[in-house]
C-alpha cells in the first residue's frame, strides 16, 4: 500500500504506480517490499528503505540497471518524485 494511503492522505493514480512497483518486487524476489501486519510499521519500513537503484541492487542483484531504476521511481515514497507523477497522473 503507497505511503499516502497509509497516512490516509488519498489515493491517486500515483498510488497505483507505488502498487505497480511492489507487483514488481514481488514478481522479482518472491517478497512484497516492505510488509508488516500492522501499517504503522510498514510505514516506518517504506521510510527506512532505500530505494536508489544502488540499494534496491544490494536486495536484488541479479536485474538489469534500467530495471533497478524503473523499481527505483515506482517505489519512491514521496507521490510528488514517484514515477508517473510528472506525466500529469497525480
Amino acid at each position: 500500500m503507497a505511503p499516502e494511503v497509509l497516512l490516509n492522505k488519498g489515493a491517486t493514480y500515483v498510488s497505483d504506480f507505488y502498487s505497480l512497483g511492489c507487483l514488481m518486487h514481488l514478481m522479482l524476489t518472491g517478497r512484497s517490499p516492505d510488509y508488516d501486519m500492522d501499517p504503522n510499521e510498514n510505514l516506518e519500513k517504506i521510510k527506512a528503505r532505500d530505494v536508489s537503484p544502488k540499494g534496491l541492487k544490494l536486495r536484488i542483484p541479479n536485474v538489469s540497471a534500467e530495471c533497478l531504476s524503473l523499481l527505483s521511481g515506482l517505489l519512491s515514497p514521496n507521490p510528488h518524485t514517484r514515477l508517473g507523477f510528472k506525466l500529469g497522473a497525480s
